[in-house]
């Protein structure tokens, strides 16, 4: 139950520190370029981060390497909604292990 609460805690506390900046600046106008590689993974049902607009920032994004993962049957949470799979492509596309 501790958990639960520092995480809400976590939220309001960046929320506080971020939310004017976020209200100023659009970061997908401003970061399309990176020199890491992207990995996104996206529940379809996601209301927080919509599928739509992660999916175009994904493809408007430069980056050495990307990949856009979707989760049909997710929506914001994906190790709740389809563990399994985000666990396998996390440890085969990420990590590079032979799962």
């Amino acid at each position: 139950m501790s958990d639960k609460f520092n995480y809400i805690k976590g939220d309001v506390f960046s929320l506080k520190l971020m939310w004017n900046d976020l209200l100023k600046n659009n970061p997908d106008e401003k970061i399309l370029s990176v020199k890491v590689p992207v990995y996104m993974f996206q529940g379809v049902h996601d209301y927080q981060t919509p599928f739509a607009l992660a999916k175009r920032y994904f493809e408007a994004v430069e980056s050495p390497e990307k990949y856009f993962f979707e989760f049909e049957n997710s929506a914001h949470n994906l190790l709740y909604g389809e563990s399994e799979k985000f666990i396998r492509l996390i440890r085969e596309n990420v990590l590079g292990e032979k799962v």
